[in-house]
Parts: structure tokens; C-alpha cells; sequence
């Protein structure tokens, strides 16, 4: 009598309960057994091993690892062995410039380095950058000795380098040099201050004058043509 006063029908939780189950049965077991973290990997998840490096040392013939020791050196010793390689010492380490790593000082492991094709490349490569630099530094103190009234005459030779060098990455990656704004804090970290993009602006100028001055001096001497094609908008 309670229920017809009330107007509501009588329910039961029966049916519910059935569809939740099917439910839980369809979604996985990690749902039937209650974890709601997440559903179970797969045999072949469970299996997979995070990729690690190799134990560092020289394998014997057995199959074994023979850990060798660093040498007690000093640095400047592997220097003064192997001069014109670009080797360098930072934080009482031996590092290799061109090649941007680190190197043990076993004599051994060094010549290894330093005969490797890749390190042929990379200083080759390192060898020219710096020449550049060289000749991008000389362009620069010169016209800012001839312009010393301008706002930055005044700033060093590797702070104008460096600027002129992200002002030409922005272009060569063809984004707008005011991202450059953006980008500015990451670039600092470099620990050479950089400056707006109003300010790099002034650079472009004299990237395009040396690049054209280095197209002239590739194609001295050699026949070239140009072909022009006219598209019909």
C-alpha cells in the first residue's frame, strides 16, 4: 500500500547487478578482481626488458667482462700524445671537441678515437667551422670599428659571433626572427647574452653579403647557367 501511495513502481537491484557484471566480464579481469589501475599488459609487455647499456670493459675470450681501469694521468699527458685532434680538458676531464664526447684516458681507447672515420669527419668538419668563425669575426670587428657609433660596436667579438650565428640558423631554418624572442632563453644558456629580435635584425645584412660571398668563391672559375620559369597564376 506504501509503494501505490508513494506513485513509485517497485525496482529491483537484480538487473543492475547482472549488467555490471556482464560489464566487468566484457572490460577484462583487472576489473572483475577489483583494480581499477588499469587493464593488464599483454604476455608481451610483461615480457619486454628496458633497453640498458652494455657493462663497460673488455670482453674476454670466455665471454666475460675484464673492467679496466682509468689510468692514474693526468689529462694534459693524452695532449701533449695526441696534438691536432681537437681534445680539450673541461672539469679535469679529456673531451673531444669535434666529436662532443667524452674520452677515457687509456692510451689505447684514445688512438682508437682519434683513428676512427667518424672523428676524421667531425674534425674536418670542426676545422672549417672554425675558420669561418675566424673570417665572420674579422668582417664583423671591421665593421664595427668602422661604425663605432652604433648601439652594439662596443660588445666582444664572440658575443657579435654568436648573434650573427643564431640570427643565421633562424633564416637558414627559415623561422621568423622575432621566435627568436621565444627561443632566447634557451639560447642564453649558452652563458653569452643575447638580445632582441629587433636587434638581430641588423645582422641580416651581413649574412647575406658573406653568403653571397661564399657562392662567388664556390662557382670561381666554373660555367653556370640559370633557368627561369614563368608561372602562369
Amino acid at each position: 500500500m506504501a509503494e501505490i501511495a508513494s506513485g513509485r513502481p517497485k525496482t529491483s537491484a537484480q538487473p543492475l547487478t547482472n549488467a555490471f557484471d556482464q560489464f566487468k566480464r566484457k572490460r577484462g579481469p583487472h576489473l572483475a578482481s577489483g583494480n581499477t589501475e588499469g587493464p593488464a599488459l599483454a604476455a608481451h609487455e610483461r615480457d619486454r626488458t628496458i633497453r640498458k647499456k652494455p657493462p663497460s670493459g673488455t670482453k674476454r675470450a670466455g665471454g666475460g667482462i675484464r673492467i679496466t681501469k682509468e689510468p692514474k694521468i693526468q689529462p694534459s699527458q693524452r695532449l701533449k700524445e695526441f696534438p691536432n685532434h681537437c681534445l680539450r680538458i673541461s672539469g679535469g676531464k679529456l673531451f673531444c671537441s669535434c666529436c662532443k664526447e667524452e674520452l677515457s684516458l687509456l692510451k689505447q681507447s684514445v688512438k682508437t678515437h682519434v683513428s676512427s672515420a667518424k672523428h676524421s669527419l667531425a674534425k674536418d668538419k670542426y676545422v672549417q667551422q672554425r675558420q669561418d668563425d675566424a673570417h665572420i669575426t674579422d668582417v664583423l670587428t671591421e665593421y664595427f670599428t668602422e661604425h663605432n657609433d652604433e648601439a652594439t660596436a662596443g660588445l666582444e667579438p664572440e658575443v657579435h659571433l654568436y648573434r650573427y650565428r643564431v640570427t643565421e640558423s633562424l633564416l637558414f631554418a627559415g623561422v621568423p626572427i622575432s621566435k627568436g624572442d621565444y627561443l632566447r632563453p634557451l639560447l642564453e644558456r649558452a652563458d653569452i647574452k643575447l638580445t632582441g629580435s629587433e636587434h638581430l635584425r641588423q645582422y641580416v645584412p651581413k649574412i647575406e653579403s658573406l653568403e653571397f660571398e661564399h657562392l662567388h668563391h664556390e662557382l670561381q672559375g666554373q660555367s653556370v647557367f640559370f633557368i627561369l620559369e614563368q608561372k602562369k597564376i
